[in-house]
């Protein structure tokens, strides 16, 4: 177990301004991989049920900073990740690996001059060192890379379903805030327009576990699935 800091990034549902499930999700997993602080980083104002989901979940500090809008654009998060890295210090930094993740996960390892590592589907801590292990080749090799420290924290994206959300009731915690210095790159970019399309109803699979799917082999036999 790791006695340094994590950092976790904390992604928002846009309409409850409250965590979404892979957050919660790598809140948990961080907690099971240090025995130092697990720092949660909103980019937008929380409430206190949301704080007291955090702290549940297993954060034991909140950092804070409003980027309103901009919160949604990889290269503003990624600033924001920065400045959190100068003020905790800590060994790694979790994010949730989509499209937006693995772009600032890309951005911040490179302003840190840290390493990255995505699409990352399990963690453990071995020494002074993650091993994150993630799937390549269209699933036909599994690989683990040991991810040090180093000079700077690396940045480690990982894909939903690495851990099940604890069920603990948590103290709201304080907000700290953060001042986030945007660079000139990030600030040329201005988010447009941002709605939420329709989707097919059922769970989102892209946030599952595990998923059952079957072909034309069952000749609509699920059963057999």
């Amino acid at each position: 177990m790791l006695d340094a800091p994590l950092l976790v990034l904390v992604d928002l549902e846009t309409t409850e301004a409250a965590p979404t499930g892979p957050s919660l999700e790598l809140l948990t997993a961080a907690r099971a991989l240090t025995g130092g602080d697990v720092v949660a980083l909103a980019l937008q104002p929380l409430g206190e049920t949301a704080s007291e989901a955090l702290a549940g979940a297993g954060a034991t500090r909140l950092l804070s900073a409003d980027l309103g809008e901009a919160a949604h654009l990889p290269a503003t998060a990624a600033d924001a990740v920065v400045a959190a890295v100068g003020t905790v210090q800590p060994a790694a930094v979790l994010v949730v690996s989509d499209y937006r993740g693995k772009e600032l996960a890309g951005r911040a390892a490179v302003v840190l001059g840290s390493a990255c590592v995505s699409d990352v589907t399990a963690l453990e801590a071995a020494g002074t060192e993650l091993r994150a292990s993630k799937l390549v080749l269209s699933g036909s090799w599994s690989t683990t890379a040991g991810v040090g420290s180093g000079d700077g924290a690396p940045i480690i994206a990982v894909r939903p379903g690495i851990a099940e959300v604890a069920a603990a009731e948590g103290a709201s915690l304080t907000a700290e805030p953060l001042e986030v210095p945007v660079s000139a790159d990030a600030a040329a970019v201005r988010l447009v327009s941002r709605e939420a399309t329709s989707v097919a109803s059922g769970p989102v699979l892209s946030e599952a576990r595990t998923v059952v799917v079957g072909g034309r082999g069952v000749d609509g036999d699920f059963d057999l699935v």
